[in-house]
């Protein structure tokens, strides 16, 4: 359902009234898909109120993709909370949710929502809340900036996703999408040394990185340190950017 596309403002209390019914319609329904833009003179308060609603339920659905750049209520968390809760098979999440910082990260606060999700992509706030708490068995994550990510240095920032990562052994594909600065040697190499099984690796190099030396040492350090590597994408700057 992508309501950004729409030429007029989504009339949302329709919008509410017709998707309610959607569980009844599409009991098998695998994949769910949510777009939510914002409109300057609507919100979307009446729409979102659906997912605390038990009868909106679908329990074969595996795959969520939640996309919300709206002005949201403070019932917006309890509500996406409760969704949560009642899809516990959901294995893929694509998580990109601008209410504001708290509204966020809070709905995945909770250790026990999501037990079998394995792949993230969304906003690095969420995924590192997400590796935290709970005994999820991750395996992709791929991770892009929020308008609400702190700006703390890069080295902080890797200290935090090596913090995450030290509980998360599963992690077979990691994409470092989050940064506009990129990376060091140094900050690659804590992040990698810990997931020497992955098989995926995507990242943004840093300007002093990115000259042919560097990059050369960056390619040797990877392959030493990921011998199961299959996917390598390094992201360099050039003093064109």
């Amino acid at each position: 359902m992508d309501f950004s596309s729409v030429n007029s403002p989504p009339d949302y209390p329709t919008l509410a009234k017709l998707v309610k019914h959607l569980p009844t319609n599409s009991p098998g329904l695998k994949r769910l898909s949510l777009d939510i833009l914002r409109c300057p003179d609507q919100r979307p308060q009446t729409f979102l109120k659906i997912l605390n609603d038990n009868t909106f339920t679908f329990p074969l659905s595996t795959t969520l993709l939640l996309k919300i750049d709206a002005t949201c209520d403070g019932n917006f968390s309890d509500s996406l909370k409760a969704f949560f809760r009642r899809h516990s098979m959901i294995e893929v999440l694509h998580y990109h949710v601008r209410a504001n910082r708290e509204m966020t990260t809070l709905p995945l606060a909770c250790p026990s929502i999501l037990p079998k999700l394995r792949h993230y992509e969304g906003f690095v706030e969420a995924a590192l809340l997400l590796c935290e708490v709970g005994n999820r068995q991750m395996e992709r994550l791929v991770l892009t900036l929020s308008s609400y990510t702190e700006p703390v240095p890069r080295l902080a920032r890797c200290i935090q996703m090596r913090d995450r990562l030290l509980k998360m052994a599963s992690i077979r594909q990691l994409y470092l999408r989050d940064s506009r600065l990129g990376d060091s040697l140094a900050n690659i190499s804590s992040v990698i040394f810990l997931c020497p099984n992955l098989t995926h690796f995507e990242c943004l190099l840093d300007a002093h990185t990115s000259n042919r030396r560097n990059t050369r040492l960056v390619y040797k350090t990877i392959m030493e340190v990921l011998p199961h590597l299959v996917y390598l994408k390094l992201r360099v700057q050039t003093w064109d950017n």
